[in-house]
């Protein structure tokens, strides 16, 4: 009997990973993120238990990044790519914080790549009267030099942020610092 039940319990786990990755189409959709499966033996004798599975609801999201095929290649005009992330209540520090970690190895593979230096820290991040304010640490500008890698860094960021209805404008700062950031 153990023998058909162990036979059987990839069945159900399959049918659980397959119950989770059901989406919605509505964003304002709410889902249970904890579910649970009833594995019960087919005899008297032997106990039932629950199987908990935790399901994390995920949206796709626009990052910006460069791309080497690009010819004519503009600094300031990224292109887009949608990556797959985790919902959260602060989408977009969300979606920046994984723009932050460069393209997947499949974008790589197709000539894309980021001017954002690697390690990069936001510090702060807030969305005030429809403008996103975000504070890096120094890393953001560490070792940039020229004007096309500077303008190519902040098309990322602030394309990234643009995409959501909620932000109209970005305000870059490093260490608290506005005015002398990210200079060619």
């Amino acid at each position: 009997m153990k023998l058909k039940f162990l036979l059987l319990l990839p069945f159900f786990l399959l049918i659980a990973f397959l119950i989770g990755c059901q989406s919605s189409t509505d964003p304002t959709d709410s889902i249970d993120t904890t579910s649970s499966i009833i594995v019960t033996s087919p005899t008297k004798n032997d106990a039932s238990f629950d199987l908990p599975i935790q399901l994390t609801e995920t949206i796709n999201v626009i990052l910006y990044f460069s791309n080497q095929l690009d010819e004519g290649w503009n600094c300031n005009e990224p292109w887009p790519l949608q990556r797959t992330i985790a919902k959260t209540d602060n989408l977009p520090l969300t979606a920046l914080q994984e723009l932050l970690k460069g393209p997947t190895l499949e974008d790589a593979d197709r000539d894309y790549f980021t001017n954002i230096n690697p390690n990069v820290t936001i510090q702060s991040f807030k969305i005030e009267n429809a403008t996103a304010y975000v504070d890096f640490d120094e890393t953001l500008e560490q070792a940039v030099g020229g004007s096309c890698r500077v303008g190519a860094i902040r098309a990322q960021i602030e394309k990234t942020l643009l995409e959501f209805p909620e932000i109209t404008q970005v305000q870059l700062s490093i260490n608290g610092r506005t005015e002398d950031i990210l200079q060619p």
